[in-house]
């Protein structure tokens, strides 16, 4: 069955494809007052704030190559939202058991 998430399929159903993309929590900054938005809005350094969000979502610092491509999303709140929830909606983030 397609249709739950439980059932071990590893290609996503509508569903779930639609909650990656519309719900809240994945989001990481859709919120002022979330944990990881309050810190990064006390950083000034741009190379400071994207190692803290590889850090946070990801669990690991971001890669030369990784930080030249994201270094400019960084000045913006709107880019730097859009870069977190792709963070968290990537394979690199996926629980593989």
């Amino acid at each position: 069955d397609r249709e739950t998430p439980s059932t071990g399929q590893t290609h996503a159903t509508v569903p779930q494809v639609l909650t990656l993309l519309n719900n809240w929590s994945t989001h990481p900054l859709g919120s002022k007052n979330n944990y990881i938005a309050k810190n990064l809005g006390k950083m000034n350094n741009d190379n400071e704030k994207l190692e803290y969000l590889f850090l946070s979502i990801l669990g690991v610092k971001p890669q030369p190559n990784e930080t030249s491509k994201y270094i400019s999303v960084v000045s913006n709140r709107q880019t730097l939202s859009d870069l977190a929830a792709a963070m968290v909606n990537s394979k690199r983030f996926i629980f593989i058991q």
